[in-house]
């Protein structure tokens, strides 16, 4: 998955947090004596599969929530806002989604840190 160079990818989320996890992750995000990790499972078609182009789940792991905002159409959806990281790779992201289905869409930004 590349999504270097401030490239934006978006990918479909499968399976992620149920509603309380996600606003205990939000209520918790700069706490140094609270851990509360969640992590969401997205598919990415993976294109080193040309022969049968099948879709590959993917962890997106340290989550870090920065806005969590109720949206306006199916009950229990969100747009979600935030830093993550997939394979050690440093992102921010922009999601929606909803937390009765444990499903939405997410977008990938690539964020360079400087060490």
């Amino acid at each position: 998955m590349n999504t270097k160079n401030k490239e934006r990818t978006l990918y479909e989320i499968i399976s992620g947090p149920k509603k309380d996890l996600l606003f205990d992750a939000l209520k918790y995000a700069y706490d140094d004596n609270c851990d509360i990790r969640i992590s969401f499972k997205i598919e990415y078609k993976d294109s080193h599969d040309r022969l049968y182009g099948e879709y590959a789940p993917l962890l997106v792991e340290d989550v870090k929530l920065l806005s969590l905002e109720y949206v306006d159409g199916p009950e229990n959806s969100f747009d979600l806002r935030g830093y993550c990281s997939i394979n050690f790779e440093p992102y921010s992201f922009k999601a929606c989604y909803n937390a009765r289905r444990r499903t939405g869409v997410i977008k990938l930004f690539y964020r360079a840190i400087s060490r």
